[in-house]
Formats: C-alpha cells, structure tokens, sequence
C-alpha cells in the first residue's frame, strides 16, 4: 500500500480487504488524512466462535481497548469483533461525497440487532 501512494502521490480515502476471520478497524494518520483500514473477513467461514481469529489480548489477558495503540505510530486499531461472524455494508452518498462503511453482527445464537456494530463516515 505504502509504495502504491509513492508511487501514485495519492492517499485512499479507504482500504477495505478480508480474509482474516474477524472484524477489524484500524485507523492510520496520512499526512493530514486519517484513513481507515477495514478487515472484514468474518462472513460464511466460522460456524462457531473457536474459528473466528482472535486478536491479541493485553499482558493481563484482557482485551484490547478501543483505539488501541499499535507498534506502529501512526496505526490505532479502532475497533474490532472476534466473537460473532458479521457483514459489511458500504453505502455511497454522491450528494454529500461521503461513504458509510458499517459493520452488522450476525450472531451464532439469537437474532441480529439491526444497528451497526461499527461505522465510519469517509468523505471521496
């Protein structure tokens, strides 16, 4: 990502992307642009909580707070759920040129809410 904005001398307004099996946001400080890097990978693999990935707890065994400082000084991981499978809905409004990037649990046992886990506004 990092030589793709060299290379282009454009930040994104957004990076989305899956595979790992949980919901991430990590925030990342782009010159005077935050960025959010969405992981949203936690649809139609688990059918129990033991296969969703985990993510790291804190040395006492708690986990994470929100906003949570990484190693990397311009990364903070926002938000994140391990524990229920759940979607992502991008929504584009082109009058006010924003995206709305929600994340929707879909919990193993009981009914979904309906309110968004998750959700940041993007402006394009």
């Amino acid at each position: 990502m990092d030589s793709a904005i060299k290379a282009t001398g454009r930040i994104p307004d957004a990076v989305l992307s899956g595979h790992v099996h949980s919901y991430q946001r990590f925030e990342r400080k782009l010159g005077k642009q935050t960025v959010p890097y969405i992981v949203a990978g936690a649809g139609g693999y688990a059918n129990t909580s033991k296969l969703m990935h985990k993510i790291e707890k804190t040395a006492q065994g708690k986990s994470l707070p929100k906003n949570f400082q990484t190693t990397l000084a311009d990364v903070k991981l926002a938000h994140f759920n391990d524990v229920e499978p759940g979607f992502l809905r991008v929504s584009v409004n082109n009058g006010t040129r924003k995206l709305l990037i929600e994340y929707f649990l879909v919990p193993f046992a009981g009914a979904p809410s309906g309110a968004a886990f998750d959700s940041v506004e993007v402006d394009f």
